[in-house]
């Protein structure tokens, strides 16, 4: 996802942002969000990935 007008709580969180673009491979967000590179100083490109399950051993019982 590509992200503007972005708000850090500090280099590992952020409070609130605007979506400029999204999609399942890594380009769409930024060809999506390309024409605002002239309206916005920073845009930032954040890839999730997929959603995976941690392993059962992850978890003390």
């Amino acid at each position: 996802m590509a992200l503007v007008e972005i708000d850090w709580v500090d280099e590992d969180e952020v409070r609130a942002a605007r979506v400029a673009g999204h999609g399942p491979r890594r380009a769409d967000p930024l060809e999506q969000a390309r024409h605002l590179h002239a309206r916005y100083e920073e845009i930032g490109h954040f890839f999730t990935g997929p959603v995976r399950a941690l392993d059962r051993s992850f978890f003390a019982l």
